[in-house]
């Protein structure tokens, strides 16, 4: 579940450069922009169970009380309504993207060293010759067979077993599959690891 989380926070930290973009140009759509954006991130993280969608609804809330003429303490008194309302703009994609960042960094510190230990198990598994190539037809379950057989072979049984407990099994396959793509699009990582000659 932590993997798609992350994909969900990037996607939406994504988001972020268009409206940084929307505001630099003056462009008179970037008040709804950012009030769709903190709502569809809202909505993301609501769908997955996240806290973070309790930060961003209270973000989307001062944004929409600054938008109803409601003065935000940080901004200054001095600007014109316009000027009010971009510099809004602006501290609302800060507040949102603060968020989201705080959150896409724990979930990376938490997976680092579970990603690490499966690129050592899918550079074991490569030399005991486990992997294969990767079928045209149902991804998926070649990830799955893959799965199975590095939980079946006995030198790589116990990493399998180690992240088969830190790790639901949609995290398994997600990192499984990146780590796969990753050391078989650079077979040099494999030799970096010290297992390939």
């Amino acid at each position: 579940m932590l993997t798609l989380v992350r994909e969900a926070l990037r996607e939406q930290l994504a988001q972020a450069v268009v409206l940084a973009e929307l505001h630099a140009s003056g462009d008179p759509r970037l008040l709804d922009q950012v009030g769709e954006w903190l709502a569809r991130g809202e909505k993301k993280m609501q769908d997955l169970r996240r806290t973070e969608a309790a930060s961003l609804a209270a973000v989307r809330a001062r944004f929409g009380a600054g938008r109803e003429g409601q003065r935000d303490p940080e901004i200054s008194a001095d600007l014109s309504p316009r000027k009010a309302l971009r510099t809004l703009a602006a501290l609302a994609i800060g507040r949102g993207e603060q968020t989201l960042r705080e959150s896409l960094a724990a979930i990376d510190a938490r997976l680092q060293p579970l990603q690490a230990q499966m690129v050592q198990l899918v550079s074991a598994a490569h030399l005991f010759g486990l992997v294969g190539s990767a079928p045209e037809e149902s991804h998926e379950a070649w990830l799955r067979a893959l799965w199975g057989r590095l939980g079946s072979h006995e030198k790589t049984r116990g990493m399998h077993t180690y992240l088969s407990a830190a790790l639901p099994l949609i995290d398994r396959l997600y990192l499984l599959d990146e780590v796969v793509g990753n050391l078989m699009s650079q077979p040099e990582q494999l030799s970096s690891h010290g297992l390939v000659s």
